[in-house]
Order: structure tokens, then C-alpha cells, then sequence
């Protein structure tokens, strides 16, 4: 809640961001929202217009780190 005599602290909080089988691209990210059918769109958290969606990596300025950790099982090709 904002006080008249502004805010002095903050407190900071994670979530974790799953890109399937690691295509790691904006188009997978839960905060891309596509502009209605256009192949552009917006990040809900940067407000950045997106005009790849599907780039492979993450835009400059995106606030995400990917860590590479793997939830899953993992196969190899050819498995």
C-alpha cells in the first residue's frame, strides 16, 4: 500500500518460467501475449513489442534467467 510519505523498501519475489524441451523463445513464456491472431505481440512484464515470437533466446532487456535446470525426464535423441 502506497504512504503519503512513499514506499522505503521493497520485497522481491521468484517464479519459475518452464520452456518446454528447452525452446526457449518468447512465444513460450507465459508472459508473451500475442496481438489476436498476429505473429507479433508483448511482453506482459516489460511491455516490450515482441516481432519474432518465436527467435530462438530471449530479447534483450528480458527480465528472465535462464538457469537450465530440467524438470522432467530428459531423453537423449535417438532414445
Amino acid at each position: 500500500m502506497k504512504r503519503p510519505d512513499g514506499v522505503s523498501w521493497y520485497l522481491t519475489a521468484t517464479m519459475n518460467v518452464y520452456f518446454p524441451e528447452g525452446d526457449v523463445c518468447c512465444q513460450n513464456c507465459p508472459m508473451f501475449t500475442d496481438r489476436r491472431g498476429q505473429e507479433k505481440g508483448r511482453c506482459f512484464r516489460t511491455n516490450q513489442l515482441i516481432f519474432v515470437p518465436n527467435a530462438e533466446g530471449l530479447p534483450d532487456g528480458c527480465p528472465l534467467t535462464v538457469t537450465g535446470e530440467v524438470v522432467g525426464n530428459k531423453k537423449e535423441k535417438g532414445e
